[in-house]
């Protein structure tokens, strides 16, 4: 962009009286990650303008009263983030992003493969959310998709088992565009991406034709305004997916190298990653595939080296973005070298909040997903009586509070945080914070004119699917999680807040 074209927006000045910031007992690392938050912040507060300039280096390191060492390890987390990107030249300087979803989808997926959920547990959750996929698709497809999926669909009988791996997961993309959800995008691709890998982790591809033909039928019956239809291929599809992933023999090593050349592809689309980011999901892959628990050691940064053939620079870089994750930490002294951390579920919340934000993602859409993982966990309370009886108390505490605020981002935070802490299913609870993390920026819920009132008939239906829950009376629990979120919808629609966003 030229420099008389580009729109320079100055960030906020963060020193005084000319000297640095002073974080006590702050290392350069922590230093660094603190200015990159100031900087996310900021885009953020100027309303996230894409290909803004921000400032060259010299000016920002100024301003934010850092070294430019310190920038630029802060300006590469902000660039991992997606936040940002820096460009050389005459015309350079550090430029505004726009978020790319494959890294989103990459960072979550990393911080669930990590804490392994079970396998039933992933395929509940996507059974649940492609549903809701299929049951926004037939509502919402317009006549120009129809056109697009038909040729999406057209060739697939005469495709290669390679390419129709790659086939099944654009029509997936393609499904998820029409239902116009992004959060409900978000989420989708990660368990699909998480039963894909695992898929390939354990079998061949012998009922990848039968897989995509499911698909291919039921964007057929959905093209045709089918529904039921839609949804037995939807049923049929996943139970096809589910026996594959259950495959108990190892594949060899030929093939899962093929199969994290799938997988990568797959992240590649549509974008395309950088060298750094591929050799850190190979670090991820290798540690999933030899299930090492924290604490083991990776090997030294030379052998590590030799083995992803990558320089010192790449290399590094690829670990700084797992260490971000909690993946792994780089020791020195006498424990030196790569070792395995546990995952650092904060980061992921964040940086899936932060692209849903970016998005604009409306209210009304994550309240109506929010519902719809809650509803999906009544089942696991009405089994569990030990998780009931805990949210109950949790909740009598909630209400209880002397100094529990009225606001209705307040009171319907605290009480989704609590369910998603004893869902019992780790996918659902991490969608769920995520929810509640994007809910908590947006003002339509900050301020609301009659706070009193809707919180306390919130208080009123939230304790009675509690006793719902402890009665195992499932039918009306899932019914007064629908009532709860119709009373938050309808307030927004009468105040005329749905369509504000942070």
């Amino acid at each position: 962009m030229p420099e008389s074209e580009a729109a320079e927006v100055k960030p906020p000045r963060v020193r005084q009286s000319g000297q640095l910031i002073n974080f006590p007992g702050q290392t350069k690392s922590k230093l660094a990650e603190q200015t990159a938050t100031q900087i996310e912040q900021h885009i953020i507060d100027i309303g996230w303008p894409v290909d803004a300039l921000l400032g060259s280096e010299t000016d920002l390191a100024a301003q934010y009263g850092v070294s430019r060492w310190i920038l630029r390890e802060a300006v590469g987390i902000a660039e991992r983030n997606g936040l940002v990107v820096m460009k050389r030249g005459r015309n350079g300087g550090l430029f505004v992003a726009a978020p790319a979803s494959d890294a989103v989808v990459g960072v979550i997926r990393s911080y669930l493969a990590f804490a392994n959920p079970t396998l039933d547990d992933l395929v509940f959750v996507r059974r649940e959310l492609e549903n809701y996929m299929v049951c926004c698709v037939c509502e919402q497809m317009r006549a120009d998709q129809i056109d697009e999926l038909r040729k999406l669909i057209v060739n697939t009988v005469a495709e290669s088992d390679d390419n129709l791996a790659l086939l099944g997961i654009a029509m997936l993309r393609k499904l998820l565009e029409v239902a116009d959800n992004p959060a409900l995008q978000l989420f989708t691709l990660v368990v699909s991406n998480l039963t894909i890998t695992a898929s390939w982790r354990r079998a061949a591809q012998p009922m990848t034709r039968e897989i995509v033909r499911c698909r291919r039928e039921q964007i057929e019956f959905l093209i045709a305004g089918d529904l039921a239809h839609a949804l037995e291929r939807e049923a049929e599809h996943l139970s096809l997916t589910h026996f594959r992933i259950g495959g108990s023999h190892t594949p060899p090593t030929n093939l899962r190298q093929r199969a994290f050349e799938w997988f990568i592809a797959e992240l590649e689309a549509p974008g395309q990653l950088k060298l750094p980011q591929r050799v850190a999901y190979q670090i991820q892959d290798d540690i999933l595939e030899l299930n090492c628990p924290a604490g083991t050691h990776l090997g030294l940064e030379p052998e590590l080296m030799r083995k992803y053939k990558v320089s010192r620079a790449v290399f590094r870089e690829a670990v700084r973005s797992l260490e971000r994750l909690g993946v792994v930490e780089m020791r020195s002294g006498h424990n030196s070298g790569l070792k395995v951390a546990l995952p650092n579920p904060d980061s992921t919340v964040q940086s899936a909040s932060r692209y849903l934000r970016y998005l604009s993602t409306p209210i009304d859409s994550m309240i109506e997903l929010l519902t719809l993982l809650e509803v999906s966990a009544v089942e696991r309370f009405a089994a569990a009586p030990d998780r009931a009886e805990a949210l109950m108390q949790t909740v009598m505490r909630i209400h209880s509070s002397e100094d529990a605020s009225t606001s209705l981002v307040d009171a319907t935070i605290a009480f989704d945080g609590a369910l998603a802490q004893f869902c019992g299913n780790q996918i659902v609870s991490v969608f769920l914070k995520i929810l509640i993390e994007t809910l908590t920026q947006r003002e339509a819920l900050k301020q609301p004119d009659d706070a009193d009132d809707v919180a306390g008939s919130l208080r009123e239906i939230e304790a009675a699917f509690c006793d719902a829950l402890v009665a195992k009376d499932t039918p009306r629990a899932r019914r007064l999680l629908m009532d709860r979120r119709r009373r938050i919808t309808t307030h927004l629609a009468a105040t005329k807040t749905a369509a504000l966003y942070a």
